[in-house]
């Protein structure tokens, strides 16, 4: 496609002065194919433009310098560099740079269609922002033909919400227009600025203090409803933005919302600006049909999605479309269906996450019509009043699910064939009366018990919980109702304590607590109601003991461990009594003790939580040697291989408790589970999940024992495996759990080997998503703990790094996440040991920042943390006297060395009154010594 351009010669730089009309033309092709790349994030070389065109080799040289100027060179007047203005033509006057009537100041963006500045407007004396089209764009006709549209579209439109243009303009060949200058900040500014916990503009502590009060969703969908209206406004005179995306909606510090930056929009009087499969807007924010580059099917419905794009990240902190790189963008865009918002918040209300949903839908016919009923509908929820948009049913679920995951098709098939049966029998027993149905329904009972059976196979299968939920869900109304019926038929009701105990686990598992232990509880009450009325029921108490085990992993994971100890305790008493039985019940021998192993292997994981490494070690030991039984005895090729899988999980168990101790050991053992996995032809767990887990774990054993290289090289293989899997799965929390963990390692080798850039870059991954995991499953401790650990790594990091503000706010969020948890869970050791550590680091910031007072604080907060242990206090104590003394030394005021030297002794007299021996020549020696200036200490000597 040819080019022409229509600007006179005194238009034309030197360095292009000298080209013939058809090298000109050629040279604003390359121009417009360089600027077109450049805005989809790609940056062409000049060996590659320059094929075939090797007689303009120097004027690309010079315009690639420019443009090399303009993207990397220019910094804002808030730094130490100024602006280059005249990279862009611009002459230098003194201290001043002027455009016509306007008085550059400084700038304030930039992007693939311009810079932006704020300026004075000298003739009216007002503040502006002015639009710039760089002196090397002017030459891509297709350039200057989309700014000038930009002025042109912005020009015509008049909303509240729309950012109105003053001015449009060309000044020594430099195109630009005028506009107000917004006192705020864009969208995706305040979204990683509330993401990463970095420190706030005026915009982002508006919103933070209105999400803070009972106002905060409110205000969020009033920011939607109002961007809708400007939408509106816009699609109403033909206007389609095209490029709707949080950089380009702009938040005042008062709460107003402004649309920015019609750069890309398109008029339907003029569709010349896009040929056909051109790819116009930021990718993660395109619609379906604008990610294709079906031009001619893009019109204003593209807007409504990409705004319901915006805000669902606005609501979450996290992307609706997850990718990392443009072609993985583009196949989210077009086979990923978003998280539910509820998934993220189950706070918002039902209506929110329709309303959302509907805005993003892939086809354009299932979107809101227009923008102002997307408008109408955000409102309508704020006011609780019904909504257009309506929630999807059970059965278009499971089709939009069939068509993403055909190769789940066979499992899927399986569980909507039985949820679909339980509809029709529930619809049959409310017809129909029970005494002529009985015995049908106990034959159906029996086919779906055993189909149950079989989903449980399926458990770990990333993508199957849906349905495994809706077949549970529907299985337990079933039952429940038909007990009520039938009088508490002992058959119906020991099928009710199997399906509730499914349920529990998968809701366990996916990480629902609250709704998971009422029915652990319901389950493993009617179990033992069951056996006491049938106590040699083998198969009953069997199924009893898993409910027990599971019910104390439950009870566990909310905070109380002691009890989870004991439940799983009683269910190895029951599996034990079993297997000495096992001459009645030869039959359920091997499985009784599968089930043996995986509870001696959990009760190990328990125990050392609990801080009693040695018993857990030993539970793990005896796991193995229980498996090793079934692989010597005579059992099936199918137990054996499961025995085999279990074993190697009590194996990783054990090789993790020996990380901080015998990393040599610890190596050993995760070499031997890597090569079991290896061998193994076990198709059940999560084993590509449960394969990167452990390579990760061995990548630190290896690191420890000193093979430093070779141990990022398989963390980062683990994490290769595990982004994967997240992508493929985004609604397993265990694979982004497992995520964040193998990052947070990978950063601390990092950080250890001094490499802090991608050190930082891993915690603050991790921290992400930490975050939005806990926005999840905001009552889960584990995350909570987790979360402390992410920003307690990512301060030690900024710490080395120089940048002692942001390690101290690091460091304020680490010891406040880590709290929680063991407020939530006293009794867990490794939460308070936890705790302890990130106290320590952060007073060590602090003395390095001579804020003495506030680095005895955390010092007496450690200490508060064990009021019994003589040993640990003391050691505060010596923390308490070097503080005093590294004060002292730096000329602090007395009283403040006297503070903080009291603080010292009292810290000190606590581990006397406990026990501990204070000899004269500990209190003379230093640190202590400083205590006898500024202490009364006599009560402490012997």
């Amino acid at each position: 496609m040819s080019h022409s351009t229509d600007f006179s010669q005194e238009d034309v730089p030197e360095w292009m002065s000298g080209l013939t009309p058809d090298q000109r033309t050629r040279l604003t092709r390359l121009l417009d194919e360089y600027l077109s790349k450049l805005e989809q994030g790609e940056r062409l070389s000049l060996s590659e433009l320059s094929i075939d065109n090797e007689d303009l080799v120097q004027p690309l040289r010079l315009y690639i310098d420019q443009i090399d100027r303009l993207y990397g060179g220019a910094k804002s007047s808030l730094g130490t560099e100024q602006v280059e203005f005249d990279a862009f033509g611009i002459t230098s006057d003194g201290e001043s740079h002027r455009l016509g009537d306007f008085l550059l100041i400084r700038e304030i963006g930039r992007g693939g269609m311009g810079i932006v500045y704020e300026a004075i407007q000298e003739s009216l004396n007002r503040k502006v922002a002015l639009k710039l089209l760089p002196m090397p764009a002017m030459f891509s006709r297709n350039q200057v033909a989309r700014f000038q549209n930009e002025a042109q579209a912005t020009a015509i439109l008049q909303h509240p919400h729309i950012v109105p243009v003053y001015a449009i303009g060309v000044e020594k060949g430099i195109h630009f227009y005028a506009m107000p200058l917004i006192e705020g900040q864009s969208l995706d500014e305040i979204i990683s600025q509330i993401r990463y916990v970095a420190p706030p503009g005026m915009a982002t502590k508006w919103l933070l203090q209105k999400l803070a009060s009972p106002s905060g969703l409110t205000a969020l969908l009033s920011i939607g409803a109002d961007a809708a209206d400007a939408l509106q406004a816009a699609h109403e005179v033909g206007i389609v933005h095209r490029d709707i995306k949080p950089s380009n909606l702009l938040l005042e510090s008062s709460g107003k919302i402004f649309v920015a930056d019609f750069g890309l929009a398109r008029m339907e009087s003029d569709k010349s600006l896009t040929r056909t499969g051109e790819l116009i807007g930021t990718v993660r924010y395109m619609s379906p049909e604008q990610a294709s580059g079906k031009h001619a099917l893009v019109d204003h419905r593209t807007d409504i999605y990409s705004l319901g794009v915006t805000l669902y990240e606005l609501i979450t902190l996290h992307p609706a479309i997850v990718g990392e790189d443009s072609p993985t963008l583009l196949q989210a865009i077009e086979k990923q269906e978003p998280i539910p918002l509820r998934k993220f918040r189950k706070d918002l209300p039902r209506d929110l996450e329709t309303v959302v949903a509907k805005a993003m839908s892939k086809r354009r016919e299932d979107r809101y019509f227009s923008a102002r009923e997307f408008a109408e509908d955000l409102r309508s929820v704020v006011a609780g009043k019904p909504t257009v948009a309506r929630p999807l049913t059970l059965a278009m679920r499971v089709a939009k699910w069939t068509a993403q995951n055909r190769g789940y098709f066979v499992a899927a098939s399986i569980l909507l064939a039985v949820a679909t049966m339980v509809i029709a029998w529930q619809v049959k027993v409310e017809r129909e009366k029970f005494a002529t149905a009985l015995l049908s329904m106990q034959k159906f009972s029996r086919t779906l018990d055993q189909i149950g059976t079989e989903a449980d196979k399926l458990e770990g299968t990333p993508g199957t919980e849906d349905f495994r939920r809706i077949f549970s869900e529907r299985s337990l109304v079933y039952y429940r109702d038909f007990i009520a019926e039938t009088k508490g038929n002992p058959a119906f009701r020991k099928m009710f304590a199997e399906v509730s105990h499914r349920q529990a686990r998968l809701l366990h598992r996916l990480q629902y607590p609250d709704d998971s232990i009422p029915l652990f509880e319901e389950s493993r009450s009617t179990f033992r109601k069951l056996l006491s009325e049938s106590p040699a029921d083998f198969e009953l108490r069997r199924s009893y003991a898993r409910c027990l085990n599971d019910f104390g992993l439950a009870v566990a994971d909310q905070g109380k461990l002691d009890e989870g100890i004991e439940w799983i305790e009683q269910a190895i008493q029951n599996q034990r009594e079993l297997i000495r039985r096992e001459v009645e019940y030869p039959a359920g021998e091997t499985t009784t003790r599968l089930d043996l192993v995986k509870s001696l292997n959990d009760l190990g994981w328990l125990q050392e939580r609990f801080a009693e490494v040695e018993r857990g070690r030993e539970s793990f030991r005896n796991a193995i040697d229980v498996a090793n039984e079934i692989l010597e005895s005579n059992a099936t090729q199918e137990d054996k291989e499961q025995a085999n899988f279990l074993s190697a999980n009590a194996k990783h168990n054990l090789a993790q408790s020996f990380d901080s101790t015998d990393p040599e050991k610890a190596t050993e053992l995760y070499a031997e589970v890597i090569a079991n996995r290896s061998h193994s032809r076990n198709r059940r767990g999560p084993n590509l999940g449960v394969a990167a887990v452990e390579l990760n774990n061995y990548a630190s054993a290896l690191f420890r024992s000193g093979k430093r290289n070779e141990a990022i090289e398989k963390s980062q293989a683990a994490i290769a495996i595990q982004r994967d899997l997240v992508k493929m799965y985004p609604d397993d929390l265990d694979l982004s759990y497992l995520l964040a963990s193998s990052l947070n390692n990978l950063g601390w080798m990092w950080l250890q080997t001094k490499d802090l850039e991608h050190s930082i870059e891993m915690f603050r991954e991790a921290i992400e998503i930490h975050r939005g995991l806990l926005v999840l499953t905001p009552n889960n401790i584990r995350f909570e703990s987790d979360l402390g650990g992410s920003f307690n790594n990512l301060a030690m990091a900024q710490e080395q790094v120089g940048k002692p503000l942001e390690a101290s706010q690091s460091y304020v969020e680490a010891n406040k996440h880590q709290k929680r948890a063991l407020d939530a869970a006293p009794g867990e050791q490794q939460y308070r040991d936890f705790l302890n550590k990130q106290y320590v680091n952060f007073s060590r910031l602090q003395r390095g920042q001579k804020q003495w007072q506030e680095a005895a604080k955390l010092a007496v907060l450690r200490r508060d943390l064990y009021p019994n242990d003589p040993a640990k206090l003391f050691s505060i104590a010596g923390d308490l006297a070097e503080i005093a003394q590294e004060a002292f030394k730096n000329r602090a005021e007395n009283r403040e060395v006297q503070a903080i030297a009291e603080d010292a002794n009292q810290t000190l007299r606590m581990a006397k009154n406990l026990g501990f021996r204070v000899e004269s020549s500990i209190i003379e020696a230093e640190p202590f010594s400083i205590l006898l200036r500024f202490s009364t200490i006599e009560e402490l000597l012997p």
